[in-house]
């Protein structure tokens, strides 16, 4: 498989219209990853009504997908590195656009909510890939101004999920209603796909990480013990296991962390290195991330 030192040559050589070309298949599905993220909140109303979903339901088919996503980010990033980032990036646009064709003919609750899980671990699969491209079809004086037209787009993009999710079902596209959100991405999911076969190059990390198994499962473990209580307790009267679930968030942290420290010094590729947490940017970015996407939620 070509190596990241070759790929950056086949990168270099490419016609600015092919690098541009690229660039903007990576735009679109950043586009698609963080639109889909936001889009199905202006739809709720219709969604219960067509499908008779609960509040529960409803929480779900929104966090859903970010938890998933969240879940599987970093793994994701891992196989990139070690599978090749082109090949990622195009099995995860694949899977997305497949997730997102089961979410438009969803029959019931239950099948959408399924859908977008599968919707964001698919994601999860192929955002990564976007930055790993971009460091590859830029040289480092170029890298900067690409990253941050990123960052300003995806923040641009969430504000405008709603916005966008209600045109289209005000516009009713062939009777679809609601369903039309997320089948708009079969198109433009399937012109990604060959575009990103064709134009993207090829490359993988010539001394890849390790993927951490065991980390990622104790992350899974620690969000579904998160969220599974604050999203279904309510509905269930409180019962006294979801305080226990809740309260077994502690141990799962505690055990991640001394995971995460002992694999780094063993084998120096655990999920996350817990010495980035002693970084103050590190920290105050992941900080202000944590209240932009708390105030997003709360807002919906």
């Amino acid at each position: 498989m070509t190596t990241v030192a070759s790929a950056r040559d086949q990168a270099s050589s490419l016609a600015p219209r092919a690098r541009t070309l690229a660039f903007a298949t990576l735009t679109v599905a950043f586009v698609m990853d963080v639109l889909d993220s936001t889009i199905v909140n202006i739809a709720i109303p219709a969604i219960r009504a067509d499908l008779g979903a609960g509040p529960v339901a409803v929480q779900w088919m929104v966090a859903g997908y970010s938890m998933a996503f969240a879940m599987l980010l970093v793994s994701g990033g891992r196989m990139g590195d070690v599978f090749g980032y082109r090949r990622m990036f195009i099995g995860g646009m694949l899977g997305f656009t497949l997730a997102s064709l089961l979410c438009g003919v969803a029959p019931t609750p239950t099948a959408l909510i399924v859908a977008r899980l599968v919707q964001g671990a698919t994601a999860a699969c192929m955002g990564p890939q976007v930055l790993a491209l971009v460091q590859l079809l830029y040289p480092p004086h170029e890298r900067v101004a690409a990253l941050s037209f990123f960052g300003v787009l995806g923040g641009l993009t969430a504000v405008l999920g709603p916005v966008i999710g209600g045109a289209l079902i005000e516009a009713n596209i062939a009777g679809l209603g609601w369903r039309a959100i997320f089948l708009i991405n079969l198109p433009i999911g399937a012109a990604g796909i060959v575009a990103a076969w064709y134009l993207l190059p090829g490359g993988r990390s010539p001394d890849p990480l390790r993927i951490d198994w065991a980390g990622n499962a104790l992350v899974v473990a620690l969000l579904f013990a998160l969220v599974f209580p604050l999203i279904e307790a309510r509905a269930l009267d409180w019962p006294w296991w979801c305080f226990g679930l809740f309260a077994t968030t502690v141990p799962l942290g505690m055990l991640l962390w001394r995971h995460l420290r002992r694999r780094t010094v063993r084998t120096g590729s655990a999920l996350m290195d817990p010495t980035m947490f002693q970084d103050r940017s590190f920290s105050n970015g992941l900080l202000t991330s944590l209240v932009f996407a708390v105030a997003g939620e709360g807002s919906c």
